[in-house]
């Protein structure tokens, strides 16, 4: 499955750049949560049905194609605790649920244009452009999975949590042996 994705990756050019040692290191893959599931579902993995939005416009024509009992709307922004952030505009959360279709329109305006900060972003937040809307499915049971590269190993490091992904950090602290890597 990893060589699948790492050829998939290649082949689409999302990441099309060779790390050479000795050279200032630079940020090549950045995937917001829709990108990571377009990728999954193009490896044949079963993900929910969703919508991206990056007008306000746009969002009337996504819900007509998108028939859920509750929604999902995610502010897509390349950084964590999203679901705890607030905007410049007053508004809390980068994640909302709602089974009301007229909310979700309310939802996208006060999150698209707007600046989300977060634990994990700068003083001056993050300009949200686009926008996932989702159908809402039921977890039985969440888990959270991560590739990082990770300077002082020079090479990829795997996080898991079977605990999922919300505060990994705190998580991480709390049960240490969640969050370990192999480097034997």
């Amino acid at each position: 499955m990893l060589r699948f994705v790492s050829r998939k990756l290649r082949s689409t050019q999302v990441f099309n750049k060779t790390l050479k040692l000795n050279t200032k290191q630079t940020r090549n893959l950045n995937l917001l949560e829709y990108q990571s599931k377009e990728l999954l579902r193009d490896c044949g993995v079963s993900v929910q049905n969703f919508a991206i939005v990056d007008d306000l416009n746009k969002a009337n024509s996504a819900l007509q194609n998108l028939h859920a009992n509750e929604y999902v709307i995610k502010a897509q922004v390349l950084a964590g605790g999203r679901g705890k952030g607030w905007f410049d505009n007053g508004f809390k959360g980068g994640v909302h649920l709602t089974k009301d279709r007229k909310a979700v329109i309310d939802v996208v305006k006060n999150m698209l244009g707007h600046r989300l900060f977060t634990k994990q972003t700068s003083e001056d937040g993050i300009l949200v452009q686009k926008i996932m809307i989702a159908e809402s499915v039921n977890i039985a049971r969440e888990t959270y999975i991560c590739i990082l590269m990770d300077r002082q190993y020079n090479g990829p490091v795997l996080i898991a949590s079977p605990a999922g992904g919300m505060d990994i950090e705190t998580v991480a602290e709390k049960k240490s042996r969640i969050n370990k890597n192999n480097t034997s």
